[in-house]
Order: structure tokens, then sequence, then C-alpha cells
């Protein structure tokens, strides 16, 4: 029988040992599921971790990932100035996140910029800010000056001489006060009243705050689509964009293709009664011709900037663009921190699956006779 209790007790301590080892790797790690445009690069920077660390949970996914794949994300990493992320689950609402993290719906929507009543849906992935602090008003309690007395206030407002028949009920309500105020006065009341007694008739209470109402349980929780509403800001109104174009035009002859295909969205633009006033500068490849640029006094009311192409650029107009309060577009797909830390820039990451479309309808019109 030892040997088979042996045996018993090994098997058991290895279950017991697997268990917990499942649970361990199930609490270290959330699911996110891949969205349309998204890189391996953007997760790991969206929830503050590195590539490699994304990989060694998901084998493979440095190679290949495509929109609807669902991958391991790491825990135990601090998140940026202390937020947290939360995994939208069956039932929850914006409504029902911001009382279980008390914070505004604005805020969440701040934090998530993309985020609507379209895309809000379970398994997804959002960021929930660290609520913002309060600042405490300071409140001067006025010193009053010593050794001075102020009026004296008499206890009662008048006397009254008992009549006869009259009641503590009858004198309490010829006065406007309750018999408790009339009892706390006259504490000889206690022994019974008497004809020809005086009585001091005291000020009547102040009247009580009414209690602040509850919250009614019966009342419906705004929609989502209420709150995304209520969060939007009001859309400035422009009837002119200022706008200022900076790419190496004179290096690049793909630089000028695309300012012609810009020209003709400027002129779609004003087909809908929204005028553009266009800037074109020339950036070349070095820091110094754009600082020289950034430098002209126009360039600080634009409304949005599109450019650079160079990575050693994009740090530099950036910080100009969020500095002045700017949009800035990157309308080439670069790798750089400032489009996670800087919600007025916007990246463009053209789709491989278009980029190989094109490449080949550019391929089949120039060699017609190769089948590929």
């Amino acid at each position: 029988m030892k040997p088979i209790n042996r045996i018993f007790l090994f098997l058991l301590f290895i279950s017991v040992s697997y268990v917990v080892c499942r649970a361990q790797e199930n609490q270290s790690y959330f699911l996110h599921t891949i969205e349309k445009g998204q890189s391996l690069y953007s997760i790991a920077k969206m929830y503050n971790v590195t590539t490699s660390d994304i990989v060694s949970l998901n084998p493979g996914c440095d190679e290949k990932i495509y929109a609807g794949q669902t991958i391991r994300i790491p825990k135990g990493k601090d998140g940026r100035k202390g937020e947290t992320f939360h995994t939208i689950q069956a039932g929850e609402t914006l409504y029902k996140l911001t009382s279980m993290y008390n914070i505004s719906a604005k805020d969440i929507c701040e934090a998530n910029p993309g985020l609507s009543a379209e895309n809000f849906r379970i398994g997804q992935v959002i960021l929930i800010p660290l609520k913002k602090e309060e600042k405490p008003v300071a409140v001067q309690t006025p010193v009053e000056p010593e050794n001075i007395q102020g009026p004296v206030v008499p206890r009662c407002k008048d006397m009254h001489k008992v009549k006869r028949k009259e009641t503590i009920f009858s004198v309490s309500r010829e006065y406007g006060i309750s018999e408790q105020e009339l009892i706390a006065a006259n504490p000889e009341l206690k022994q019974g009243m008497k004809k020809g007694q005086f009585l001091c008739i005291p000020y009547p209470t102040a009247t009580t705050m009414q209690p602040t109402p509850k919250e009614d349980p019966y009342a419906i929780p705004p929609s989502n689509n209420e709150l995304f509403n209520q969060s939007k800001e009001a859309p400035k109104m422009m009837t002119t964009i200022k706008a200022a174009l900076i790419l190496p035009f004179l290096e690049e002859q793909r630089m000028v293709e695309y300012y012609e295909g810009f020209l003709m969205a400027v002129d779609s633009l004003k087909r809908t009664g929204t005028s553009l006033d266009l800037y074109v500068y020339d950036s070349g490849k070095e820091v110094s011709t754009l600082n020289t640029i950034l430098a002209k006094n126009e360039m600080k009311t634009m409304d949005i900037i599109f450019g650079p192409m160079h990575q050693n650029q994009i740090k530099t107009l950036s910080d100009f663009a969020e500095k002045n309060n700017i949009r800035l577009v990157i309308p080439f797909s670069k790798k750089g921190e400032e489009v996670f830390n800087n919600p007025s820039i916007y990246q463009i990451n053209t789709p491989q699956s278009y980029l190989y479309s094109e490449v080949y309808e550019h391929f089949t019109r120039q060699f017609p006779n190769v089948h590929v």
C-alpha cells in the first residue's frame, strides 16, 4: 500500500502544481483583440510594454498579425501616470464604467480617442485614466477681534402670562413654536402650568435645510449614445482653414505627385463650402531647414500641418505643433513616440493590402503580357 500511496500523493502534487501554475499564468496576462490598422508596435505602446514581452506570450506574432486575432498582453507593468486598462464585459456600458471607476465619461473619451457608441463592444480593452485631483480651496477663517463682545441677544422673544384654561399646547400654538421648545425655555412646566404664571417665549428655531434627495433607483441611466454625445466638444466652426504642407519636394519626385493629389482634395473641400489657405514649404532633409520654416510668423497661426517625411524632423515638428496647439498629420508611416504622447497628432498608416494591390495594378499595366 505504501508505494501506491506514494504514487497517489505524487500525482496529486503534480495536479495541484499544474492548477496553480495555470492560475498564475491566467492572472499574468489579459486578452487583446487586434483591430484594423494596429501593429505590434502600436499595441505595445498602448499597454506600455515592449514588443518582446508580447512575442514571448504569443510566439510567431512578430512575423504576422491580423485584424480579429486575439493575443495575450502581459500584466504587471506600471501604467502611465497611474492609468489602468479595462476589458469591457457583457452588459457593461459607459455609464457603468463611470460609476465603477468614479470618473466622468468625458475623461474616458479623452483617454481613448476614436472610442464611440458604435465600437464600444464586449472584449475591447480601453484605457481608464487616473482621476483628476481637485485642488482644495483654501478657506480663510476670519479672526474675531479679542476682548470685543457682540450685542447681547435676549433669550426670550416675549413673556406670556398664563390665563385660565390655557395649556402648553394652546400657548405653543399661539406663538408658533413647538411644545418641546416652550418646555425647554421653561423647565418648571414639567411640574404643571398655573394661572398667572409668566412664561418665556423663545425665538423659533431656524428652519432646517431639506435633505438632498437621493438618486432615484428607478431612474433610467443614460445610454452610450447620450454620454458619448455629451462628451464631444462643440466643433469649432471654420469657413477658412489655414494649412501648411511641409515636405522635401526638390529631392523626392513622389512628393510632387503627393502634392498634386493634395490639391485635388483641396478642390473637393472647396466644393463643400470650406475654403483652405495652403502654405507650401520645402523641408529638405535637415532639421535646420525645418527650424527656418517654423520661425516664420505665419506658422503659429496654422490650423493644421501636413508633414514631414524624414524621421529626424518628426520630433521638432510635433513639439512645435503641441506648443502652439496645432493639429499635425504625418502623411507617411513612421515609427515614433510622438503619436502616442500627443492626441493632436495623426499618423497615416496605409494598409499593406492596399499597397500590394496598387503595386500589382501598376505592374500589370506596365507588363500586360506577364502573368503573376
